[in-house]
């Protein structure tokens, strides 16, 4: 079995009860993002109801959460975005703003997947994002394809 390293960067938001997880994990290539949110470390959310910020702060945890793991944004390969959507979101727009958040990055995004929902785990909570990378557990940056690429 390979080896895992735990990621849980100092100063981190955290759930407000007593749980057993970590932000995230790393293993061979992999690292593994939990759902990053826009709360603080003391479980309030930091933006209520909004989307835009909401989704610029959870991005940031991402970024943060890779960091720990020895990865970037570059290296992301999935991102799934759970989002409160009452039929009125713009996907398109919401798709072009995560994109902003991540920055530019060498070849194919990461794949995305939105899922709307009606509502999330805190009351205001927009947006809620998990997120898959890969990157040489040596240090170098894996060459990245895609099945697709317009």
């Amino acid at each position: 079995m390979l080896p895992r390293q735990k990621i849980t960067p100092d100063g981190h938001w955290r759930l407000g009860f007593p749980v057993n997880n970590s932000q995230g994990l790393a293993c061979g290539p992999f690292v593994f993002v939990a759902g990053q949110v826009d709360l603080d470390s003391e479980a309030r959310v930091v933006n209520p109801g909004d989307l835009t910020a909401q989704a610029k702060n959870a991005v940031a945890h991402v970024k943060t959460v890779l960091a720990g793991g020895r990865a970037d944004a570059g290296d992301l390969v999935k991102l799934t975005v759970f989002y409160v959507n009452d039929g009125e979101a713009d996907e398109a727009a919401l798709i072009d703003h995560l994109a902003t958040c991540l920055g530019p990055v060498n070849g194919p995004g990461p794949a995305i997947t939105l899922i709307p929902l009606a509502g999330l785990a805190y009351p205001g909570m927009e947006i809620e994002i998990e997120a898959l990378a890969m990157r040489d557990p040596n240090g170098p940056r894996l060459p990245r394809a895609a099945a697709w690429d317009p």
